[in-house]
């Protein structure tokens, strides 16, 4: 009967109306499960995995390209002393500020990640070290203006030191992160809350570099 009819196809409908919703939360779970596995808890940008994978794809466009492709190590002055003696959860609003101090000054195409603790990494896809360095300048003044003092107007004065390198033709990721990082370890040694260049030709610089936090 026409009655039967109608109840077949409302049952049908129905049942893939419910397939759909299956459907739908199972892809909406998979989409947080992969945003989970590649970022970061705390600030939400790419975790250490993920950075690492996502940059060698740009340097190698960029290598295939000709075009220049450079990279920054930020590693935040004295953290510990920031945990010590104003708490955990505090030092996890510093970090987050830091993330994003970086991310409103960064470019469209420059990918961000934490590489570990209070070290983050910027690859930038046909950026020459110039123009990474100057990037970087602004990231670390813009970041001690932010947090020159704690929301009680007690002084913090947090910085951040960095190194920037520009990879070669056929380097590597971890070649560059080697450089940057490298450069990074100078900026603390000579006093921290400063950028320094991979390619200082000062050789006296790369010798006999202690990492302090």
């Amino acid at each position: 009967s026409w009655f039967g009819a109608i109840f077949f196809e409302g049952m049908i409908f129905a049942m893939c109306s419910t397939l759909l919703m299956v459907l739908l939360y199972r892809e909406r779970d998979t989409a947080r499960f992969a945003h989970e596995a590649t970022s970061d808890p705390l600030t939400g940008i790419a975790n250490r995995r993920a950075f690492l994978e996502s940059a060698q794809r740009l340097l190698l466009r960029c290598q295939k390209e000709g075009a220049p492709c450079s990279l920054i190590m930020f590693d935040l002055d004295r953290f510990k002393v920031i945990n010590d003696t104003q708490g955990h959860p505090f030092g996890d609003e510093v970090l987050r500020s830091f993330s994003d101090t970086v991310r409103t000054l960064i470019r469209p195409n420059d990918f961000f990640g934490r590489y570990g603790g209070e070290e983050f990494a910027v690859v930038l896809p046909n950026a020459a070290v110039e123009t990474a360095f100057v990037i970087a300048e602004r990231v670390r003044h813009a970041f001690a203006e932010a947090n020159r003092f704690t929301p009680d107007g007690v002084p913090l004065n947090a910085t951040v030191s960095g190194g920037v390198a520009e990879a070669a033709s056929e380097a590597s990721i971890h070649e560059v992160i080697q450089a940057a990082d490298r450069a990074l370890y100078r900026a603390k040694d000579f006093g921290r809350n400063q950028i320094d260049r991979g390619d200082d030709p000062d050789d006296r610089r790369r010798s006999n570099v202690i990492r302090v936090a």
